[in-house]
C-alpha cells in the first residue's frame, strides 16, 4: 500500500524514521516494506491484528493507542489478540450482540485486522480454523464476509478490487463459550498459510490506574 511516513508508525507499527528520508528496507509486522523518500510499498501480503476497542464515542481506542500486536505474538494464544465474547447488548435491542445479523450501532467488541495483498495482483482468502468467529467488512456490523467454501471455514475471494492493496475486516467472538480460533490468509489456489493470527477470549477484566499530569502539575490519576 502506498503511504506517506508523516509519523512516527505505519498501521500502528513503528517504523524507523530514517527510511523517510534514505529510503530502505523495514519490516512492519512481518511483511516487508520497501521504503523511498516520503513513501513506500508493503512487498509481501500479510495481516495485521489490533488490540480491542474501548467505549469512547469519539476515539475508539482510547484511553490506549491504537496498537498492533507484534509479530511475534500473533499467534501465541495468551498474548495474540484477545477478544471479547460479544454477548453485552451496544444497540439496547435485548438481543446479545453476537445473536444480531447487524448493524449493530455503538458496537465495540470485534478486533480490528488490516489485510495487506502486497504489490501483487493476486487473489486472497480467508481461512478459519471454527465457526466461532464471524468476519464482517464494518466495525458496526454492516456486512458479513461469508465462508462457502471448506465446510464453512474459507471466503472466496476477498474484495480487494483491482487496484485496491489494502482490506480491513472486523472479527467477532460469536460463540457463547471461551476458546481460541485461528484466521488465515491464503492465495487463492494455493494451500499454503500466507499468515495466520490466532484469537483467544479474554477470561477477566483487568483496571488499571493510570498516572497523568495535569495542565497545571498537579498529579491526578485516571482509570484506563
Amino acid at each position: 500500500m502506498d503511504f506517506t511516513f508523516g509519523a512516527n508508525n505505519v498501521y500502528g507499527v513503528r517504523v524507523d524514521y530514517r527510511n523517510k528520508y534514505y529510503g530502505g528496507v523495514t519490516d512492519i509486522d512481518g511483511c516487508t516494506l520497501f521504503a523511498t523518500h516520503g513513501g513506500g510499498q508493503v512487498l509481501s501480503a500479510a495481516m495485521i491484528a489490533y488490540r480491542p476497542q474501548h467505549e469512547d464515542p469519539d476515539n475508539n481506542y482510547r484511553p490506549f493507542d491504537k496498537t498492533a500486536v507484534t509479530q511475534n505474538d500473533e499467534e501465541n494464544a495468551d498474548l495474540g489478540p484477545g477478544i471479547r465474547i460479544n454477548g453485552d447488548d451496544d444497540d439496547e435491542n435485548e438481543t446479545a450482540d453476537r445473536l444480531d445479523d447487524g448493524p449493530v450501532n455503538d458496537e465495540n467488541d470485534l478486533i480490528e485486522t488490516l489485510l495487506l495483498r502486497g504489490i501483487t495482483t493476486a487473489n486472497f482468502k480467508l481461512r478459519r480454523s471454527n465457526t466461532k468467529i464471524k468476519v464482517w467488512t464494518t466495525r458496526t456490523k454492516g456486512a458479513m464476509l461469508a465462508f462457502p467454501n471448506a465446510g464453512g471455514l474459507e471466503t472466496d475471494n476477498l474484495p480487494f478490487g483491482e487496484d485496491k492493496k489494502d482490506l480491513t475486516v472486523w472479527v467477532e467472538w460469536v460463540d457463547a463459550d471461551h476458546g481460541t480460533a485461528e484466521l488465515m490468509l491464503k492465495e487463492a489456489g494455493e494451500s499454503a498459510t500466507i499468515d495466520k493470527v490466532k484469537f483467544h477470549t479474554f477470561h477477566s477484566i483487568v483496571i488499571a490506574l493510570v498516572p497523568q499530569i495535569a495542565i497545571e502539575g498537579t498529579p491526578r490519576g485516571r482509570l484506563a
